[in-house]
């Protein structure tokens, strides 16, 4: 069985509330739970976050694995083992480097338009002064 911790949503509509749980990977994200850690209120200033660290450490002992939500929330906290963080901040590196490639490309493309765009508008120029001095 694969042991997740994991944020599961409750509160009302537009003003949500989250429990750090312990779930077995293939249950709904409000589905049963093993174990309630603590909670979590975005709606605070600021936001109120309240854990039982020792067992969220006992968990991980157990090769309990973290959801992304919850090594944001615990990135600076000493609770989250180095793995599960090095991890982490490689998928995040991956995001960040695809994201930028993406946005150079775009960029050469509109830079290789741009100069098609001006050779075109200096060829027709070209044509438009020839026929002047044709006629």
């Amino acid at each position: 069985m694969s042991v997740k911790i994991r944020l599961q949503r409750k509160g009302k509509k537009k003003y949500p509330v989250y429990r750090f749980v312990v779930s077995d990977s293939r249950c709904h994200r409000d589905g049963k739970v093993l174990e309630v850690l603590g909670q979590y209120n975005p709606n605070h200033e600021p936001s109120l976050i309240e854990c039982d660290k020792e067992r969220m450490g006992y968990w991980f002992s157990q090769g309990a694995q973290a959801s992304d939500p919850i090594l944001r929330l615990f990135k600076n906290d000493n609770v989250l083992p180095a793995k599960q963080l090095s991890s982490y901040n490689r998928r995040v590196d991956a995001k960040m480097a695809a994201s930028k490639a993406k946005r150079e490309a775009e960029k050469k493309q509109a830079e290789k338009e741009a100069k098609a765009a001006e050779a075109a508008k200096k060829a027709e120029e070209a044509k438009a002064s020839d026929a002047d001095q044709a006629s």
